[in-house]
């Protein structure tokens, strides 16, 4: 259960960003970002302020980080519910079988197992 709570933790909620520094010659200095979060499709994601018109030069169209990891992301994700429905599942029946683990002695955990 620890795995699955510590998968949600740094997967699901997380957000991230790009910036750096322009340097132009002869001309004042810019700062642009990219914010990307959960599923990371880093293609989708566009720097801020546009980089279409900087350094006295015009880019055609906006400017994308490269790559897409959706799908190693969502993998990690589904592993985690799966575990954690596991455990989940896992302690119900251990709770709702109790009884028979009580009555049964020493023979009948080494059976299920």
């Amino acid at each position: 259960q620890f795995f699955s709570i510590f998968a949600f933790a740094t997967c699901g909620a997380f957000e991230g960003s790009v910036t750096f520094r322009v340097t132009c010659a002869g001309l004042e200095n810019g700062s642009v970002s990219a914010a990307f979060a959960y599923p990371f499709r880093l293609n989708q994601a566009v720097f801020q302020p546009s980089l279409t018109h900087l350094c006295n030069h015009t880019w055609p169209r906006d400017v994308h980080l490269v790559g897409d990891f959706s799908s190693a992301a969502r993998f990690f994700v589904g592993v985690a519910v799966a575990a954690f429905l596991y455990s989940l599942g896992a302690l119900g029946g251990y709770l709702g079988y109790l009884h028979l683990y009580r009555c049964a002695g020493s023979r009948l955990p080494l059976a299920v197992s």
